[in-house]
């Protein structure tokens, strides 16, 4: 079992400068900004415009209207130093820069932006942000979002969806589209309404999860998990140190497998349940078989158990795995 860090997590790149080589086209509006400065500002754009938005301090709220255009408004916080909104080729690049980096995330309000973006419906959007919440709904072109400090509050997205935070919660709705969330330091909650595959990792918070995905991975450290799944063809779960409750039903020639260390997992499935079971525990783990009236073999020497036994006609694999947990499969 591949074990799961948080040095495991923070591998790739997570805040990234974004670098402009292109020339810059059409209309340029920047400018050292005031502090406290109103705006209101648009730009034209086609139908799918790519929104690109790097947001130091403060909250931005993100939304679509039924316009070919980007408009910023909203105020500057008194830190502000420097603002640029401006157009180059099909791209819209915001950036909001603060004094020297002094900020703290206890400043009042007063220092903190506080900014609404409209974009196209079919935009793609990609966010970046050091302290800041933001709450982002409607853009079906492709969601991206990074924040490092702050909440995360996503509605009816479309199109490839990736999020990440540290020190922060996650929570989106209404996701019609494949979904990678990851998380340190926060809770994740999920609602999505797609059949694409599904991605979630979360290192120190809880999972809640409504998903109507065919291929799941979820990977958690310290922090209780529940999915609610329909029905799967893959499903691949690592959980340490929490506890996970899984519902489902399997897919003919459905794949499942579940590694744990510590903690309980419990696996629901509805529907007729045809599969190979094949459930080992570890170094004091358990097993219960709520499936048939097969019974667990017990290690003659050692606190080792496990059970093999087909449900049906066996067309699916559900293989358990745990060290110093409990395992209950039940439909």
């Amino acid at each position: 079992m591949q074990s799961l860090t948080t040095s495991h997590f923070m591998k790739k790149p997570f805040i990234k400068r974004i670098c402009w080589g292109a020339a810059v086209a059409g209309v340029l509006l920047s400018a050292n900004a005031l502090a406290q400065e109103k705006i209101d500002r648009i730009l034209d754009t086609d139908s799918k415009p790519f929104v690109e938005m790097e947001h130091v301090y403060g909250k931005a709220d993100i939304k679509t209207w039924d316009k070919n255009q980007v408009r910023i408004t909203g105020t500057l916080g008194e830190l502000t130093e420097e603002f640029t909104f401006e157009k180059r080729g099909n791209s819209v690049v915001i950036d909001v820069e603060v004094k020297n980096n002094h900020y703290r995330w206890e400043d009042k309000d007063e220092a903190k932006d506080n900014l609404t973006v409209y974009v196209p419906v079919g935009s793609r959007f990609a966010y970046e942000t050091v302290n800041a919440n933001v709450k982002i709904e409607g853009p079906q072109g492709g969601t991206s979002i990074e924040v490092v400090n702050g909440d995360i509050e996503g509605r009816n997205l479309g199109g490839k969806v990736n999020v990440e935070s540290v020190n922060g919660d996650i929570e989106l709705k209404g996701i019609t589209s494949m979904l990678t969330v990851e998380a340190v330091n926060g809770d994740i909650e999920v609602e999505h309404d797609s059949t694409e595959p599904l991605e979630v990792v979360s290192v120190n918070g809880k999972i809640d999860v409504r998903s109507n995905s065919r291929e799941v991975s979820v990977e958690t450290v310290n922090g209780d998990s529940s999915l609610e799944l329909v029905e799967v063809d893959d499903l691949e779960m690592t959980s340490v140190n929490g506890d996970a409750r899984v519902s489902m039903s399997l897919a003919e020639n459905a794949d499942v497998e579940v590694d744990t260390v510590g903690g309980s997992i419990t696996l629901n499935f509805s529907g007729d349940v045809s599969a190979r079971f094949e459930l080992e525990a570890h170094a004091g783990g358990s097993i219960r078989n709520n499936i048939n009236d097969s019974k667990v073999s017990k290690a003659k020497y050692g606190p080792g158990q496990w059970i093999d036994f087909t449900e049906g006609n066996g067309n699916s694999r559900v293989r358990v795995s745990t060290v110093n947990g409990r395992v209950t499969v039940s439909k």
